[in-house]
């Protein structure tokens, strides 16, 4: 691992694409874009890479975003959400066909993980520290402007940009009262159980949907309490109260205010990956 500065020029997306006749032109109301192959999918949307082809060079290459339904709901969500360091940034939309171009993730949280174990990276307390205030900054925005309508923070749907060196939340179509506190206490224990201090996670292209369901049962069975158990020698005090705060949903504004507050001493950047995998990276 590198350390992190800023001014570096790092993961530069690439100067040109390749074009087929498989490509298609997709107009949108800021210019137009080459929309190319779909790099992702989810219940009510698929994300696919394209490349800006008019106006100027910045953001060239985004994730345009289909939503399948829910697509007007995500548009006026992210108009209320952005700018936020931790929450993907829409760039562009159209109403008409409810599509959405957003700034171009390098990876996902499950990939990353995976990048860190393949390195044998360990997070140290002060990197968890730094993974959970990035979680709780982008939530907290999302309950002040009182729009909570992500369906599920899991670790597919947080985005991670290595030259920011940021995690963002991102996927807000569906409008769900769901218990998104629960949802970060999962994904922490997650995190722990595939990468914590003393464990390697899983390499890149090995985690599959059976692993979610393994991890499902195994929580349902033994609990959070149980799940959080696992972790206790390792976490200290204060990430336990938080883990298990968020995992029984006990947090309000205020209290994550304070709790930011507290670990803005206690921080040290994310390990930050040499390189993404190719077969990681979405244009290729």
């Amino acid at each position: 691992m590198q350390s992190f500065n800023p001014s570096e020029p790092t993961y530069q997306h690439p100067p040109q694409a390749h074009f087929d006749e498989n490509n298609e032109a997709v107009a949108l109301m800021s210019g137009r874009y080459i929309k190319k192959h779909q790099i992702g999918e989810g219940c009510f949307s698929k994300v696919f890479l394209a490349e800006k082809i008019t106006g100027n060079t910045e953001n060239k290459y985004v994730a345009l975003k289909e939503p399948i339904e829910f697509g007007e709901i995500e548009i006026n969500t992210l108009k209320g959400l952005n700018p936020h360091v931790n929450i993907v940034t829409m760039l562009d939309y159209s109403l008409e066909t409810c599509t959405i171009a957003m700034e171009l993730a390098d990876c996902n949280v499950t990939q990353l993980i995976g990048i860190w174990g393949q390195d044998k990276t360990k997070l140290n307390s002060k990197q968890l520290n730094s993974f959970i205030a990035e979680l709780l900054r982008g939530y907290l925005h999302i309950q002040q402007k009182g729009r909570i309508k992500n369906a599920d923070i899991a670790c597919g749907n947080v985005l991670y940009f290595a030259r920011e060196n940021r995690l963002k939340i991102s996927d807000f179509g569906l409008i769900q009262n769901g218990k998104q506190q629960e949802e970060i206490g999962k994904l922490l224990i997650s995190l722990l159980d595939r990468m914590g201090h003393n464990c390697v996670a899983i390499p890149p292209g090995r985690f599959e949907c059976s692993d979610c369901v393994k991890d499902a049962i195994r929580i349902c069975r033994e609990g959070h309490a149980g799940s959080l158990e696992r972790w206790k020698q390792e976490l200290s005090n204060e990430q336990e109260k938080i883990i298990s705060d968020l995992l029984n949903e006990r947090l309000d504004s205020d209290q994550i205010e304070n709790i930011l507050k507290s670990l803005t001493s206690q921080l040290e950047i994310l390990p930050r990956p040499d390189t993404i995998p190719d077969h990681l990276l979405v244009w290729k």
